[in-house]
């Protein structure tokens, strides 16, 4: 049955593909062709079939083109795109959201781009998918250990009955003593560190000034960094003896693509919104970041920064460019009198591949390295992509091939010099 249904999905996506139409009817009998089959198998593994396509209409984006009728068009064509790469290469998500549709329209003009933002959606579903199965199948894999060591000895167990429904007293049950998570001990200790540091840390600043240099693919990569970097930055494991930073964000505009992106990804954003980020720039407040100690760092700065200075106020520009490499930032703090760095990377290290532009949390994070040891090159080994870098034992054989040719060159010399006497 299945080898039937799969063969006749072959030919008649091949007709439809040659005469240019969709039907949707192919997706909703192949559904529930899968819907009976699962019915016929009463015990079927989860998460092993559970991806399944939704239909998408135009009717689901009215709030979308109420405003404008050429938008209506657009989203018809970008579902007719849709439907042909569901049924050609099947990777596209099983559903589009009004948020998705957004950035679908926000590249029409491009139909490249379009066709990566689908695959992008349906990479960004299967991450999602595969996080949950992995989780499950973990939850299954103790619970069988735990079977095994336990027997039906269900002292391991949590709550406050049984399996039989008896109230059951002890440790981790009824008992005068409350469980302690670690996910309490963790939240208090976050929360003890985030107060010292609005009182005490040293202020970094994220300008979000570039949205009409980034594509969205770009921004959401950009929205990314920063949502690791603020939580690597919250959590300051790796030196727990140094406060992490203030961060905070500037040109924070209602309505623009970082800051809409960022909220998806920062789940308290909007409690935070009133202290950390400011619609206004950083030079409109002068009583938070004075003008004197703005330092804005970027790739493009001529000169390094060598010293840190633990009063200084660092700015790092939200800016993500993978095709055009332009300088916007370092013409920025140009127009804006502000002093502008690099990072002392060919001081320190010994480049190997790619260009010298590092993403925003790895920036982030080699700074705080430097604030916390004061060692420039042990911050950038540890933080900086390990293939952009040659590590020590590449850097003392190519200094030991160095030192032979020197040596090759300095024979032949003594030998002209000597036919020549």
């Amino acid at each position: 049955m299945t080898r039937l249904i799969n063969s006749l999905m072959k030919s008649w996506t091949n007709s439809i593909v040659r005469n240019n139409g969709i039907k949707r009817d192919l997706h909703i009998m192949a559904v529930s062709c899968k819907d009976q089959q699962q019915k016929q198998n009463p015990t079927p593994q989860l998460y092993e079939n559970a991806r399944q396509f939704k239909e998408v209409t135009v009717n689901q984006f009215q709030m979308l083109f109420k405003t404008s009728p050429k938008c209506k068009g657009q989203i018809e064509e970008i579902l007719n795109l849709y439907e042909l790469e569901k049924y050609t290469t099947q990777q596209v998500p099983s559903i589009l959201s009004v948020n998705d549709m957004k950035r679908l329209l926000s590249t029409y003009d491009d139909e490249k781009e379009l066709r990566k933002m689908i695959k992008f959606f349906y990479t960004r579903e299967c991450d999602k998918f595969n996080t949950h199965k992995k989780k499950f199948y973990k939850k299954q894999e103790i619970l069988e250990k735990k079977r095994e060591k336990y027997g039906e000895n269900d002292e391991w167990e949590q709550g406050v009955f049984n399996r039989q429904g008896h109230i059951v007293y002890g440790l981790w049950h009824n008992s005068l003593i409350s469980r302690i998570t670690k996910q309490a001990i963790r939240d208090y200790r976050n929360n003890h560190i985030s107060r010292q540091t609005c009182l005490f840390g040293q202020k970094l600043i994220v300008d979000l000034d570039y949205d009409q240099y980034m594509k969205p693919s770009e921004i959401g990569l950009l929205a990314k960094q920063i949502s690791i970097m603020y939580y690597e930055n919250r959590v300051n494991r790796d030196y727990p003896e140094s406060l992490p930073y203030d961060v905070h964000f500037t040109n924070c505009r209602v309505g623009e693509n970082t800051v809409n992106e960022l909220s998806r990804h920062l789940k308290r954003m909007d409690d935070l919104k009133q202290y950390y980020f400011h619609p206004e720039s950083y030079l409109s407040r002068p009583d938070l970041f004075p003008k004197n100690k703005l330092i804005y760092l970027s790739p493009h700065a001529k000169l390094s920064l060598k010293q840190y200075d633990h009063d200084d106020i660092f700015i790092l520009g939200g800016y993500n460019d993978r095709s055009s490499h332009r300088q916007v930032s370092h013409v920025k703090a140009q127009s804006e009198g502000i002093r502008c760095y690099r990072l002392p990377l060919d001081e320190n290290v010994l480049w190997k591949q790619g260009d010298k532009n590092l993403c925003l949390n790895q920036v982030a994070a080699i700074l705080h390295a430097v604030k916390a040891t004061g060692d420039w090159q042990v911050a950038i080994r540890k933080f900086a992509p390990q293939r952009k870098v040659r590590s020590l034992e590449e850097q003392h054989l190519e200094d030991q091939i160095r030192m032979k040719t020197i040596a090759k060159r300095l024979r032949r010399m003594e030998r002209s010099y000597k036919f020549i006497q």
